[in-house]
C-alpha cells in the first residue's frame, strides 16, 4: 500500500511540475476546457472519488493530459487502477449525484 501511496505521490507532483512547466494555472485549463477546477484538482491529485462519475472521468482526465501534454494512456491506466480497487457500492444509485456536493461550499 505505502508503493501505492508513493507512486500516487511521485505522479501527483509530475503532473502539477508539467503543468507548471507549461506555464499553464489550474484557471487557464478550466477556461480553456470549461472543467471546473475543482475536478482539474481532484485529477491533479488523483482523488477520483471527487469526479462525478462515468464517461465523464475519462473525458475530463484525456482533457486534462492535453492540455499539459501528458500521457493521457498513463494517467488513464491509473484512474483504470482506482476504480478497479474499489469495492462495489451499496445502493451504487445513490453515487450518481454525490460529485455536485464537492461544488457546494463545505459547511463548518
Amino acid at each position: 500500500m505505502l508503493k501505492r501511496r508513493t507512486e500516487s505521490n511521485t505522479l501527483t507532483q509530475e503532473l502539477v511540475d508539467r503543468r507548471t512547466q507549461s506555464g499553464l494555472s489550474l484557471e487557464a485549463i478550466e477556461s480553456s476546457t470549461k472543467i471546473s477546477r475543482i475536478f482539474l484538482r481532484a485529477i491533479e491529485d488523483q482523488d477520483f472519488s471527487r469526479l462525478p462519475g462515468g464517461l465523464y472521468n475519462r473525458t475530463y482526465i484525456r482533457q486534462y493530459a492535453r492540455q499539459i501534454g501528458f500521457d493521457e494512456d498513463r494517467l488513464l491506466q491509473q484512474y483504470h487502477m482506482w476504480t478497479e480497487s474499489r469495492e462495489p457500492a451499496e445502493g451504487s444509485g445513490s453515487r450518481q449525484f454525490s460529485w455536485i456536493q464537492n461544488l457546494l461550499p463545505r459547511r463548518h
